[in-house]
């Protein structure tokens, strides 16, 4: 029961000789779809052949489409020649799962007829899948199966997110010459098929781009801080740009409590660009990159998530979390978790860390004032008032609380020493 999966192309000029040696070997010859030159090809030769187009019809979306082929494909007994335009057919990635012993014949990819535009780096997606598809403009993007209007205005709505809507791009449409039209202009065209592909050439001018992405951000600050950018940027380190970190942190913290989503969006983009800026501070020292700083965040949130990307579905979360937290950072006791919390976080912020980390730990923990407070304005107005004392006194507060929460870690030390 032999399988071959047989890339077309999108004309009959396009098949290998090897293509054509499996489609007129006898084996039973099926098309993913007839709107392609191999059927003209298949005709012409005399050689029986069936299409899956009824398919399309008959399921709800793309994915199902792709599951539906591929079992349908994999249930055919007897030797089969399934034909697809390009390999990189979602079906093709289905179907070898289902059938591991395919073989697999490669053809000419559908961007053929447009490699005179489609030099250097090209992302390539069927148009079906870019509904789930990070682009980013810098790179050029050429898109595949077009396969009706309502598809390519999808696609163009895609591509109009990054980029200009009187952007060039270039449209094939199975035959003759690609066609030069506006990216707003994708889905006025006359004619649409599982041939029509559109190219569109990366986007280099920041100011011309719809929306931007970290890619795009990149660009903005190795510019900023190149040999013909700002002196100021220029100038920053690590240290000169740590008030500016805990600033904008604070800002978004304001943004949250007034509750404007815009001036929060606004107040993420200034605490990004500090992020950015000691990324980029950091590669010129050969210390570590934006994407390193990506890559970190998101192993740790894998390793911290067992639950949800590993095998401990069920678990208590919190208890997770912990486990993890303690693993990544070598903690093997109740005060390692204590002198774990960062030291530079405000007094007051790093003392409730601690004291809510030492209340896990039974550790015994400094009493309230006599009478406690009736709620938490007046715990507030109370911790004012011990402000404006220190201040009357001379003495600073933050200072005060920092050294009475390393005076309690070293209490707790002691006591766990005896």
């Amino acid at each position: 029961m032999a399988l071959w999966i047989v890339g077309l192309g999108l004309e009959a000029q396009d098949m290998t000789r090897r293509a054509e040696a499996i489609l007129s070997g006898g084996a039973r010859v099926v098309l993913r779809t007839g709107y392609c030159g191999a059927a003209d090809w298949l005709k012409e030769k005399g050689i029986p052949f069936e299409t899956l187009d009824r398919m399309y019809l008959e399921q709800e979306d793309f994915d199902c489409l792709a599951q539906a082929l591929a079992q349908a494909v994999a249930r055919m007994e007897g030797e089969v020649a399934y034909g697809v335009l390009d390999l990189r057919d979602e079906s093709v990635k289905r179907l070898t799962a289902l059938r591991p012993q395919a073989r697999l014949c490669p053809g000419v990819p559908v961007e053929g007829p447009l490699s005179a535009w489609a030099m250097g780096p090209c992302q390539c997606f069927a148009a079906s899948d870019l509904g789930e598809t990070l682009i980013e403009a810098g790179v050029s993007t050429l898109v595949r199966e077009i396969a009706s209007p309502t598809l390519a205005s999808e696609v163009k709505l895609a591509l109009m997110a990054r980029y200009p809507e009187e952007q060039t791009i270039y449209l094939y449409q199975g035959q003759g010459a690609p066609q030069a039209i506006a990216l707003e202009d994708l889905d006025r065209q006359g004619h649409y098929d599982h041939r029509t592909s559109a190219f569109v050439p990366a986007q280099r001018r920041l100011d011309r781009l719809e929306r931007m992405g970290f890619y795009e951000l990149e660009r903005v600050i190795r510019t900023l801080r190149g040999p013909q950018g700002c002196p100021w940027d220029r100038a920053q380190t690590h240290e000169s740009l740590r008030p500016y970190v805990v600033e904008e942190a604070w800002e978004v913290c304001d943004a949250i409590d007034r509750g404007e989503p815009l001036d929060l969006c606004e107040e993420l983009g200034d605490l990004l660009l500090q992020v950015s800026l000691h990324c980029d501070i950091a590669r010129q020292y050969g210390e570590f990159t934006l994407d390193d700083v990506t890559s970190g965040i998101c192993r740790k949130m894998l390793r911290r998530h067992p639950h949800v990307f590993g095998d401990r579905r069920g678990e208590d979360i919190g208890i997770l979390w912990e486990e993890a937290k303690r693993r990544e950072k070598g903690q093997q006791s109740d005060l390692d978790v204590l002198r774990g919390v960062a030291q530079g976080l405000p007094a007051l912020m790093r003392a409730q860390k601690v004291l809510g980390k030492a209340a896990k730990a039974e550790k015994a923990l400094p009493e309230a004032g006599p009478g406690g407070w009736k709620d938490q304005e007046a715990l507030g107005d109370a911790l004012l008032a011990l402000c404006e004392a220190a201040r009357r006194q001379g003495w600073n507060a933050e200072m005060a609380l920092k050294a009475a929460v390393d005076r309690f870690i070293q209490s707790c030390q002691e006591e766990a020493s005896l």
